[in-house]
């Protein structure tokens, strides 16, 4: 109860605070000159000494006050910009999700004016973020310079504008255990309201990594209750308090992310080592030419993220999209010959550059990442310098359900209460389908998978498996293995309503490599267990 009280308290304090006050009027740093000129996206220019500054990760730039003072309040000063403003937080936000509009002068694609301009489900999927997040980062880098020069010493202008010269917007790399003594989601995103210094001094603001206060609400730009009527962003809104006003609750977000890491941490690792054609790699579209080791994609992670990082609320979609970028430029490095999609123009894209519309060509420019799963004995585990990789496979259309939803696997029976899935015990693992409403009636599948070797590692060292072998685990699986699906009103689906669903569960044989320094071999996969299968689609 009193958490809950505290909660709403924040909400209150939050709605209240404001941006950073300049003592002067700021109209001319963030209003367009030409409203009606086209809006081009471009190179920055180099830092101030001629390096090239590369994105931080956002722990990283918080350990450089003035990079990081810059970030927050050109970021505050980007979301206070009005909402009528082709270049204001509202509309480029908007260019990727909601509001559906047209943006920049280009329309939408016949039958796609409800999807916005992202292209979900596509090859171009990964490539289409690197002209999206410029235009993002364009705006900051603008602001973040105009707010150095504010600053009235000189000496404290001259630190400030060359960390303004070297600005580039931040990522969260949630692949990563937070540092000890941290909390997963980092805590810049919890608190309401923050102290800020600035050219005016220390002030108390509205902290604009907590969320985006709508100015004015607009209840007809979106399509969903109840967010439409939210005046803030939310992430994981309690609305047993409040349906109008929710708290936030970040510790449920930054719970949910962290039960997710290890199962995100092996599905990177599976495509960075086994994904050898972009088109697998890059999204979630099912076709009938892939593996059965391959329905997994960039696109089908980043969906984990997008509804764990709201939970039934808005996420942080510049920090998200930045790491998308990030990693499918990790994957361009390991696999060079593999980004080989045709050039096409990013028409649904609305982002120009000089000379046209960016294309894919234009847009184009790993780590070691470790399980975190108690170690059995390796003799149980690899045998003649192999062991068996097993992956649960998810198939399902596009227009399924009603909107977003996830496929839930346990061992054993799940928790009566579906809100309790997700950090069960006993549940290994969570597939989201990041899907549309009925709209359109496409028949079009999208695809995801889960693996589950880090789970039956688990079991190997508790004694529950004797080790990763076929005969071993396939019977184990049949006999205990719980398949749920769960809406985005945490409601059970019953799975033959669910159209399209296909679940398998595969195993391959990998072969270790011999250093750090490679990436294991994949044999062939083979089809272990059917455990749902929609015969009528």
């Amino acid at each position: 109860m009193l958490l809950t009280l505290l909660l709403a308290l924040a909400g209150v304090v939050a709605s209240t605070a404001r941006s950073y006050d300049y003592g002067i009027d700021i109209d001319q740093l963030i209003r367009r000159q030409d409203p009606a000129a086209k809006i081009i996206v471009g190179k920055l220019p180099l830092a101030s000494n001629g390096s090239t500054p590369i994105r931080p990760e956002i722990r990283d730039m918080r350990k450089n006050g003035y990079m990081w003072d810059l970030y927050i309040l050109a970021l505050s000063m980007f979301q206070s910009v009005g909402q009528d403003q082709s270049l204001s937080w509202y509309q480029i936000a908007g260019i990727h999700g909601v509001p559906f509009q047209p943006w920049n002068g280009v329309q939408p694609a016949p039958g796609a004016s409800q999807s916005g301009y992202c292209t979900h489900s596509s090859v171009l999927f990964p490539l289409w973020h690197r002209p999206y997040l410029a235009l993002y980062e364009q705006q900051m880098f603008k602001l973040a310079n105009a707010i150095a020069g504010l600053f009235t010493n000189a000496t404290e202008r001259n630190l400030y504008q060359q960390a303004a010269s070297r600005f580039r917007i931040p990522y969260w790399d949630w692949s990563l255990p937070a540092p000890p003594g941290e909390t997963h989601f980092p805590d810049c995103f919890w608190s309401p309201v923050i102290l800020q210094y600035g050219p005016n001094g220390l002030q108390h603001i509205r902290n604009p990594l907590f969320s985006y206060m709508f100015h004015p609400v607009e209840e007809d730009a979106f399509i969903w209750n109840p967010l439409k009527r939210w005046s803030e962003t939310k992430r994981a809104p309690n609305m047993t308090v409040s349906e109008t006003a929710p708290p936030s609750e970040n510790f449920q977000v930054s719970a949910a992310l962290l039960s997710k890491l290890p199962e995100l941490q092996q599905r990177l690792y599976i495509i960075f080592s086994n994904y050898h054609e972009f088109n697998a790699f890059s999204n979630k579209a099912w076709a009938s030419s892939q593996k059965a080791s391959n329905l997994d994609s960039l696109e089908s992670i980043h969906d984990i993220i997008h509804l764990y990082g709201g939970l039934k609320g808005h996420m942080t979609v510049a920090l998200q999209q930045s790491l998308v970028r990030k990693i499918n430029t990790w994957y361009g490095a390991s696999s060079p010959a593999g980004i080989a999609a045709k050039d096409s123009q990013l028409r649904v894209s609305a982002l120009e550059k000089t000379g046209g519309l960016w294309s894919t060509k234009a847009s184009k420019g790993v780590p070691n990442i470790k399980l975190t799963a108690t170690d059995p004995p390796s003799d149980k585990i690899v045998k003649a310098g192999a062991y068996t990789e097993w992956i649960a496979n998810v198939q399902v259309n596009v227009e399924a359900l009603e909107g977003v939803f996830d496929v839930h696997f346990f061992v054993g029976a799940p928790a009566d209460n579906p809100t309790d899935w997700t950090l069960s015990p006993n549940q290994i693992g969570t597939v989201a389908i990041f899907a549309m409403n009925h709209s359109t009636g496409s028949q079009s599948k999208i695809s995801g998978t889960l693996p589950l070797t880090t789970a039956l590692m688990k079991l190997v060292a508790t004694g529950t498996l004797p080790n990763l072998d076929p005969s071993a685990v396939t019977p184990f699986l049949r006999r205990t293995l719980e398949v749920r699906v769960r809406s985005h009103n945490d409601s059970v689906v019953d799975l033959a309503r669910v159209e399209g669903l296909h679940i398998e569960i595969s195993s391959t044989c990998v072969k270790v490599p011999a250093s750090d320094v490679e990436l294991p071999t994949w044999g062939d996969s083979t089809l272990e267990l059917t455990v749902w299968r929609d015969e009528i689609s």
